[in-house]
């Protein structure tokens, strides 16, 4: 491994390590924000929801998410990037019974507390990067990235291994309320 390559794993590694850090801090808020454990931001749709109860917008966001995935009633494995406590994997999971959802996050208790929510659902939260996950080359036939891409900056690291995972066809959904990065500096895939 050649010096420049080592220290982009160095500083890869320190980042990853501060934003788990971030996300175990943060972990105890999502109650407070949710009773659902959905650490994002809502949608508000006026036939749907109640602007003064947090919760049905914040679930109309997965709403709108799974609808955009346009998933089918068959059998789907669909991968959260970035996917906190399992709010939004859980909200799949009882809305979609063929549907399987693997969820990734930097955080060990995110792990561990999430797994629990979506127990005896077909759903699995790991411990992993989401640049640089363990799955197969076209695994996933939908993927999302709620809350989660912005703490990247956009990256087309990000972009790239969500790419490499979908089977051909297949949708990516970021729904991001805020940038690192101005908006003449984010990749292509950022930027759209």
């Amino acid at each position: 491994m050649n010096t420049l390559n080592l220290n982009n794993t160095i500083s890869h590694r320190d980042n990853n390590l501060k934003m788990s850090e971030l996300y175990n801090e943060a972990t105890e808020d999502y109650e407070f924000w949710s009773r659902d454990f959905n650490m994002h931001f809502g949608y508000y749709s006026p036939a749907r929801c109640n602007p003064f109860r947090r919760d049905s917008m914040l679930n109309e966001m997965n709403r709108q998410i799974y609808s955009r995935l346009e998933l089918n009633r068959q059998q789907q494995q669909v991968c959260d990037l970035g996917c906190g406590m399992g709010g939004t994997m859980k909200y799949g999971l009882t809305k979609y019974p063929n549907l399987r959802v693997m969820g990734v996050t930097l955080s060990d208790f995110q792990r561990e507390e999430g797994n629990k929510r979506v127990e005896g659902l077909n759903g699995v939260i790991l411990k992993e990067d989401y640049n640089r996950t363990p799955f197969a080359t076209a695994s996933f036939d939908g993927a999302m990235a709620i809350e989660s891409f912005c703490h990247g900056g956009h990256s087309e690291e990000s972009f790239r291994e969500a790419y490499r995972i979908l089977k051909p066809g297949a949708r990516l959904v970021v729904a991001d309320a805020f940038l690192k990065k101005d908006f003449e500096d984010l990749c292509i895939g950022g930027s759209y």
